[in-house]
Formats: structure tokens, sequence, C-alpha cells
């Protein structure tokens, strides 16, 4: 259960195959939200042949709700993995890293921003072993150059990038902050305080900067060492 919708696990009767059923209001909070939800399906439509992107495999609409059947990952969310006491081995984090870096890549490709990264819209297609990630959640997502620069304050603020809050031009390097943080083994063991305010939270990524430009990593990097300090996951 997110904020403004509800994920259900359904099963197709004729198939037996197993769907995540997405269901998101029509009206939230009196205002209607119909638009919002079509430019998801549109992101996703646009997104098909990215294999990191959860697939839209249908959409429903209800008298209150729009569905979106959506490709079932079984393995839940990353974010278990950064609260959980059994730390997933170097080799498997460096893998999901490769992976959603990835996805990143191919969406960037497409002049798609995701926006709002995060350990909780990463998902696995399995839980044990890991499986391969699939990005999800593509509500606050957008296109560049549709409409000129494109300046909004949105995201997590645990994840955000510096140039949203200082309402600067938004472009694909602002999905690099959220990434950069995942490509740090330690921080996929982490989570913020439960008492860090969103106030302090703001002003630490008001004062920490991201670069501009990305590349996948490589392939067996040696170590966590070199991975970390190679300019495929540092940008420059």
């Amino acid at each position: 259960r997110g904020k403004f919708a509800v994920v259900k696990r359904c099963v197709e009767k004729a198939t037996g195959k197993v769907f995540a059923a997405k269901f998101l209001r029509k009206r939230r909070r009196g205002r209607d939200c119909r638009a919002e939800v079509v430019h998801e399906m549109a992101v996703l439509e646009a997104a098909r042949s990215n294999a990191r992107v959860v697939n839209l495999h249908a959409a429903h609409e209800t008298d209150h709700d729009i569905v979106l059947l959506l490709e079932y990952a079984a393995g839940g969310e990353i974010f278990d993995h950064c609260v959980s006491e059994e730390l997933l081995p170097e080799a498997q984090i460096t893998r999901l890293i490769r992976q959603t870096l990835e996805g990143v890549h191919h969406l960037h490709q497409s002049s798609l921003v995701h926006l709002d990264l995060k350990p909780q819209n990463i998902l696995l297609t399995s839980l044990c072993p890991p499986g391969d990630i699939k990005i999800v959640d593509f509500g606050l997502a957008r296109r560049l150059g549709a409409v000129g620069e494109l300046r909004e304050i949105l995201g997590t603020p645990e994840y955000v990038a510096p140039e949203i809050l200082n309402y600067e031009p938004i472009t694909t390097a602002t999905d690099l902050c959220a990434a950069e943080c995942m490509s740090h083994p330690w921080l996929w063991q982490l989570c913020l305080s439960p008492d860090c305010t969103t106030t302090t939270t703001t002003r630490a990524v008001r004062e920490r900067s991201c670069g501009t430009k990305w590349a996948a990593p490589p392939e067996d990097p040696e170590d966590k060492e070199n991975f970390l300090e190679s300019p495929h996951s540092h940008a420059k």
C-alpha cells in the first residue's frame, strides 16, 4: 500500500498467471487524477522494451479506480534487503546495482527520467536467490525536451537531487543522486533514522553535490573499492 495506490496479488483464471494489480484512485482529495494515471501508463508503454522495467499487461477501469495489471515481482522490494540482518553477498549487490543502472540508462536513452528512484521502487523477480530487478512506480516520471526546461519540486527527500530543491532544470543527471546512493554497497544495508526530519534531510541534500555523467559499471569489478572509485559508477 502506497500513498495513492494499493497493490494486490491476483491470478488470471484462464491461465493461472500471477500479476500485480495496482489500484489507483481516479479522484484524490477531491481532484480528478485520471490524467496522471494515463500518464503513468504511457510511460510504461514507452519503456516496454526495457527489460529492467516492470511490464504493463493490461488496464481496467472501475467506478472509483483504474487498475493496472503489472508483471508480478515475487521477490518484493530491494528495501527489504536494506533493513534485513542477513546481508547480501557483495557479488549479488554488484549485480543488482548494475541491473538498476542498466534500467536507468535505458530510460535516459528514451529521454525519460524516473525522478523517484529508491529501494522501495526497485523490486526483485524472486527472493531466494535474489532475482533480477524491476523498476516500478512511474507516477513522477517525465519525458525531457517535450516542453522546454523542466523544473518541479518532486520526489522523495532522502533521494532527491539538489537541483530539484534549488528549482533548477531537471536533466537525466537528476536520477543519478538516487542511483549513486544505491551504488554504494553498504548503503543498501542502511536506512535513515526515523528521527531524521524532512527539514534536516533536505538541508543535507542541498549541501551534497552530484555529477552529471554516467555509464554502466564494468561487468566484473575487481573489488568494491575499485568499483566505487570507478568513473563508471561515479559521476564526474
